[in-house]
């Protein structure tokens, strides 16, 4: 035999070794089915076969599993061994719904709804809805018929991502049991690269989210990332003792937060002591606050926010370095009748450093202090506010004779063309480059969530789809 011959031989090896190699390594990643119309042989194996409870579903890390719409009367709990292999759940969608030919598009027609608690464990998980966007659509809805938190991460070290979910609770007041829409509040242990987007977490007594211990090493491997969200409805629980927030970080002796990202979300209707609260922790450095909407519908019902909007409430034993509030937009919070709702942004802890609100417009608001704790505050827009320390005196800031706003009376937060806010901003493109709806901003920048558009008439607060801001 020649050497070409050999060579031929070698080849014809390698290529049987490496097709063996790679059917062996796809092997360990299979697809799965849950249908909760399934009436017989339900074993997961096909569609019309798919395990019709999530109870009776056998979870392997590597594979995914294809959730039909329908009502699932059952707590999930997908807790499995550590790995760093993905499990991934996904509503069953016309574009992406495994290969088994038993599809129907019934199965994408309706929500996957959850009466009872979803508990996901030791990370690599996502739960990915698929569709949904700002208050409906959203292809799984987690909604407990009893008073308990809808979303529960066990306190592992991460990552989890879930997108596209919404996660009800039995309503604002329901109830003297306080509980939040989504927590991971027995987590000892630092967790990072918790992803939330496109949820929409609402109507519960306490929290939208209650977060501890979220750690990152940079703004790319980070601690948090909450995205394209809304969190409306929360902290009317019926115990006097019992308050929320709409998030609430820490608190606790040995709590971390390390770069955490809030942007292009809706914060709505929420009584409590803040919209987003960082309470007690031994740290919180590296936080961008940015493109987000702050507002209150109805002061009668959501009539406590104080001390305020976004609160950094520490002690001598904490640090907090790197806050950055930036491009938010922040309406009707209070109306000069008292106390009980105000606008400021706070930052109590001693020390503080870098503590920046750069960027932001604030109409038809009340302050009792003038966004205390923040190192830098320049370029910030105001309208229509009252109180005893309305913010004055701040590096270019802009005090508009009328409204920025499209309407703020319906809340549509676009901007007008002849407005303050238009061409009155810092550019900022060294943190992010979008506005709200993912539009890239422009220079000279324009202040609040929005950038100014000609055609501006669009009605938000609905987040925008398949966008990535960075």
């Amino acid at each position: 035999m020649n050497i070409r011959s050999n060579w031929k031989i070698v080849l014809i090896y390698l290529l049987v070794i490496s097709g063996i190699s790679c059917l062996a390594g796809s092997s360990f990643a299979a697809v799965h089915y849950i249908n909760a119309a399934c009436t017989s042989s339900c074993d997961g194996a096909t569609w019309a076969k798919g395990w019709e409870t999530f109870a009776a579903v056998t979870w392997i890390r590597g594979d995914t599993y294809y959730v039909a719409g329908g009502t699932y009367a059952e707590n999930v709990s997908v807790i499995v061994a550590s790995g760093t292999d993905w499990i991934t759940i996904k509503k069953a969608n016309a574009a992406d719904n495994g290969s088994d030919p038993g599809w129907d598009a019934s199965f994408a027609s309706t929500v996957a709804l959850i009466q009872g608690y979803m508990l996901l464990g030791y990370g690599h998980v996502e739960v990915n809805g698929v569709s949904g966007s700002g208050f409906s659509g959203h292809g799984i809805k987690v909604a407990p018929t009893a008073e308990t938190s809808p979303i529960i991460l066990d306190g592992s070290t991460g990552p989890y991502i879930l997108r596209y979910i919404e996660a009800a609770g039995k309503g604002f007041a329901s109830g003297s049991a306080c509980y939040s829409a989504l927590g991971n509040n027995n987590a000892t242990t630092a967790q990072k690269n918790l992803h939330l987007a496109y949820m929409y977490f609402h109507d519960v007594t306490c929290n939208g989210l209650t977060l501890l211990n979220l750690v990152g090493t940079s703004y790319t491997d980070y601690g948090l990332l909450l995205e394209n969200s809304i969190i409306e409805k929360t902290g009317g629980c019926t115990n006097v003792d019992q308050h929320g927030q709409g998030i609430q970080f820490g608190p606790g002796p040995s709590i971390r937060h390390e770069y955490m990202i809030i942007r292009n979300n809706i914060f709505k209707d929420i009584k409590g002591s803040a919209m987003i609260a960082f309470l007690g922790a031994t740290q919180n450095s590296e936080i961008r606050i940015y493109n987000n909407l702050f507002y209150i519908t109805d002061l009668s019902t959501y009539d406590v926010l104080s001390p305020g909007v976004i609160y950094l409430h520490e002690n001598a034993l904490t640090t907090v370095d790197k806050v950055y509030v930036y491009n938010n937009t922040f309406y009707g919070l209070g109306d000069g009748g008292g106390e009980g709702v105000v606008g400021q942004i706070v930052c109590d802890s001693p020390g503080a450093t870098n503590t920046e609100a750069k960027n932001n417009v604030w109409e038809n608001s009340y302050f009792t202090r003038e966004n205390p704790g923040f190192t830098s505050k320049s370029n910030n827009g105001f309208y229509g506010n009252a109180g005893i320390h309305i913010p004055s005196g701040e590096t270019n800031q802009q005090c508009g004779a009328s409204s920025t706003l499209s309407d703020g009376t319906t809340y549509n937060f676009n901007l007008k063309a002849s407005g303050y806010a238009v061409g009155k901003g810092l550019d900022l493109s060294g943190t992010f480059l979008g506005d709200f709806t993912g539009t890239t901003r422009t220079v000279p920048w324009d202040i609040g969530a929005y950038g100014y558009r000609p055609t501006e008439d669009m009605i938000p607060p609905a987040a925008p789809m398949g966008l990535s801001v960075n």
